[in-house]
């Protein structure tokens, strides 16, 4: 029981990042985490762009980045690998309640 213990005390852990908002078609899903951001993002955008994002469109699956709209409560920016972005308005996502 005890080399269980230790083996189960030192396995590597990763915590999965939990989905924040969600928007849902027929071909897109979009996820907003509240993860840090992969990817590489314009210049000038690191703070406004701070979480993780994912665009999976048909099962092609896009990193991006996400965070509040500086101007506006009512919209975030998102930011994509292929270099897509823009603004959206909040009502466009699913919410998750905060725990």
């Amino acid at each position: 029981m005890r080399w269980l213990l230790a083996v189960l005390l030192f396995l590597p852990f990763t915590a999965e990042a939990a989905v924040v908002a969600s928007f849902k078609s027929a071909a897109v899903v979009v996820n907003l985490t509240d993860d840090k951001c992969k990817i590489a993002v314009p210049p000038g955008l690191e703070k406004q762009l701070p979480n993780h994002a994912t665009w999976d469109e048909q099962g092609k699956i896009y990193k991006g980045c996400w965070g509040e709209h500086p101007g506006s409560k009512d919209h975030v920016i998102m930011f994509f690998e292929d270099n897509t972005g823009g603004a959206v308005h909040r009502n466009q996502f699913t919410w998750m309640p905060k725990v």
